[in-house]
């Protein structure tokens, strides 16, 4: 399982964000929360993963998320390959328009006006 703060630094590195205080103000959350993930001491929840996986263009972050919080190793295992199709996927067509594939019945992103709670 790749943890959150490889994420983070890798967005880090390619520019995608400036620092951990960026996340926060992009994701309209504490800076704590960030830290909190970085050091491996909370996972985000759906909706934060979603915000996450979004601003740093990588969807399987969601997966990587429900397989930390998942109650059974059945689970998380479970989790884990699904972030590996997502991965797998992303790579096989480049990343193509999956933010653009909404619903139109989904809440709006944190760049779009909504907030979440830490």
């Amino acid at each position: 399982m790749k943890k959150i703060r490889l994420y983070l630094d890798e967005a880090k590195d390619n520019g995608i964000i400036k620092n951990d205080a960026e996340i926060a103000k992009r994701l309209k959350i504490a800076q704590a929360t960030v830290s909190r993930w970085r050091n491996a001491e909370r996972s985000p929840d759906e909706d934060q993963a979603a915000a996450l996986a979004e601003l740093l263009e990588k969807p399987e972050i969601m997966a990587e998320c429900a397989a930390a919080r998942a109650k059974t190793e059945r689970g998380r295992a479970t989790w884990e390959r699904v972030a590996l199709m997502l991965s797998a996927a992303m790579q096989g067509d480049g990343g193509k328009d999956w933010r653009a594939r909404r619903d139109s019945n989904a809440r709006p992103l944190p760049s779009e006006g909504s907030t979440l709670s830490s």
